[in-house]
């Protein structure tokens, strides 16, 4: 996986760094992006991930960044400082504030609460809106007009400051089990971005970036259409849109035909070994959570490295010994842990 440089998108933002590259010059011929991708609370392994990146000098080294779902957010906390304020809110205070309650299904309520997380990072921990919108990287996160069924992508530096939050509430909308959400003074209801964008870095390479380098919450691996859950999502969809379940089917086959694709050779993905312990889109179990962190950073730390078994289009390949061994003590800690 070379561009037209033969560097790999981390090598360049490696040689950024040491180069003093100032983010947004585009003095070396390339504009890079880091692409986060969402996963509700399985996000902890992606801001493992970007916490590696920036104590390494690394993330800062892009010209743009992407996110989608969770994803955005891990992306803004990092790109303001706060990636730590987000850990103690994934970690800590979101499982201790019932955000997400599997039994309030059964009285027909949502399972997720996303008023605790709106209060979290609109007050208690409020995200530094004016510090993302100064940063030289612009940051571009993905929400889905669910009426009409289309992908929308948000800019931080087209966004007035005190909408921000309310997109990025919208843009972690997920279907059915966040509840029915809210019509804008428009009558335009979103939703997660995940609905309508094929792959997080597709926001980025629409949005100009020459490469990205794509941080992901679990590894890539070649799938059908899953059509229960297809179905599922769709039927939620056509409440807004009568064409939306139909809509949905075709989306889910082209995303499926692009997570299958190598063909992207401007493009670098790094995730967690097969068999690390990972955290799933709705986990509570705080120790869960911060277990799937450390994999992040475990990730992250390889590839930068230069474990090209983390790396897309190499997934197929096995974990190295060093990744095995790794592994292997995650897992004995995550087994022996209280």
């Amino acid at each position: 996986m070379k561009n037209s440089a033969e560097s790999s998108p981390i090598e360049i933002l490696i040689n950024r760094r040491n180069d003093g590259y100032k983010p947004g010059s585009d003095n070396d011929g390339h504009n890079i992006a880091i692409a986060v991708d969402g996963g509700g609370m399985a996000c902890v392994v992606g801001l493992g991930m970007a916490d590696v990146l920036k104590s390494e000098g690394i993330f800062d080294m892009a010209d743009q960044v992407s996110g989608i779902s969770g994803g955005a957010l891990v992306a803004a906390s990092a790109m303001t400082n706060q990636i730590e304020l987000t850990r103690v809110a994934f970690e800590e205070e979101l499982p201790r504030r019932d955000f997400i309650n599997y039994k309030r299904k059964l009285k027909r309520q949502p399972i997720v609460d996303l008023p605790v997380l709106d209060n979290l990072i609109r007050r208690d921990t409020p995200l530094d809106i004016e510090s993302l919108i100064a940063n030289p990287q612009e940051l571009m996160f993905g929400v889905t007009d669910v009426v009409n069924f289309k992908a929308k992508s948000v800019s931080s530096k087209s966004e007035p400051a005190e909408k921000m939050i309310t997109w990025f509430m919208r843009g972690l909308h997920l279907p059915r089990e966040a509840g029915r959400p809210v019509a804008d003074e428009e009558d335009n209801i979103w939703a997660d971005g995940g609905l309508s964008w094929q792959q997080t870095q597709d926001i980025s390479l629409n949005n100009g970036a020459t490469e990205v380098l794509n941080v992901t919450n679990a590894p890539k691996k070649l799938w059908s259409v899953d059509a229960p859950f297809t179905t599922y999502v769709g039927k939620w969809l056509k409440r807004y849109g009568p064409d939306n379940l139909d809509k949905f089917r075709d989306f889910a086959h082209k995303q499926a035909a692009s997570i299958n694709s190598e063909s992207r050779p401007n493009v670098q993905t790094i995730y967690p070994a097969r068999d690390a312990p990972l955290p799933g889109v709705l986990t509570t179990n705080e120790l869960v959570l911060k277990t799937g962190r450390v994999v992040g950073q475990n990730a992250a730390r390889l590839a930068i490295s230069g474990d090209s078994g983390y790396q897309h289009p190499e997934y197929h390949k096995k974990p190295s010994i060093l990744s095995n061994l790794g592994n292997r003590a995650l897992k004995t800690y995550f087994s022996l842990a209280p």
